[in-house]
């Protein structure tokens, strides 16, 4: 499993990177995006609670995984 932040507004309310406010359709902050095999399984708008990011993640965790299915998408590279 791979965890990764992105900055998308600096505190000086700047937006480094529109294209992935655009991509992604942030809006508000903080947004968390939960991906699993490069799809979203979850979004969060203003969640503070963290418990409710370790309850999805354990849902992901739990799901099955087959050896025969062809490589996932994976969310783009230049999300650092």
């Amino acid at each position: 499993m791979t965890f990764a932040k992105f900055e998308l507004m600096t505190a000086t309310f700047e937006v480094p990177s529109k294209e992935i406010q655009q991509r992604y359709g942030i809006d508000t902050f903080p947004t968390v995006i939960l991906f699993s095999k490069g799809q979203a399984k979850g979004r969060w708008v203003m969640e503070y609670d963290l418990g409710v990011y370790r309850q999805a993640i354990d849902a992901v965790l739990r799901e099955p995984t087959t050896k025969s299915s062809p490589p996932a998408h994976r969310p783009p590279d230049d999300i650092p």
